[in-house]
């Protein structure tokens, strides 16, 4: 199975570095010491699976980790959870990612706020997909 790429439709989506959500998405979950890199792609009408009570990290319970791996999903017709079901399994949420990171978190997915944005991220990515 292959890493996950966006196509040309998403370069709204990626990083001053050029890198796709996919991208960065995996090396923000790796600096927790998850070794998922990269992420494999993901069949049509399938999604990322949440984390769990065993896997959560504050990588992955942190709101741009779900936007970019939710952008990831989307961008190869998959799907992706509300984060209410994403964060379910979270001890702790996290509506920034504060660790270093490794690359340059793209402006749409720093600012995403768990509380305010999920309905304006998924109106961004419906126009996206509008586009395509």
């Amino acid at each position: 199975m292959a890493a996950a790429t966006c196509p040309p439709a998403y370069d709204w989506a990626k990083n001053s570095q050029g890198m796709d959500p996919c991208a960065v998405a995996s090396k923000l979950i790796n600096v927790c010491d998850i070794d998922i890199a990269p992420l494999m792609q993901i069949a049509r009408d399938t999604s990322y699976p949440p984390p769990t009570t065993d896997t959560q990290t504050i990588c992955t319970c942190s709101g741009p980790v779900y936007a970019l791996v939710s952008a990831c999903a989307d961008c190869q017709y998959g799907l992706f959870d509300p984060w209410n079901v994403w964060s379910q399994h979270c001890s702790h949420i996290f509506e920034t990612f504060f660790l270093h990171p490794p690359v340059t978190i793209p402006t749409w997915a720093s600012q995403f706020n768990i509380y305010v944005s999920p309905l304006v991220f998924i109106i961004k990515i419906f126009n996206c997909r509008l586009l395509k």
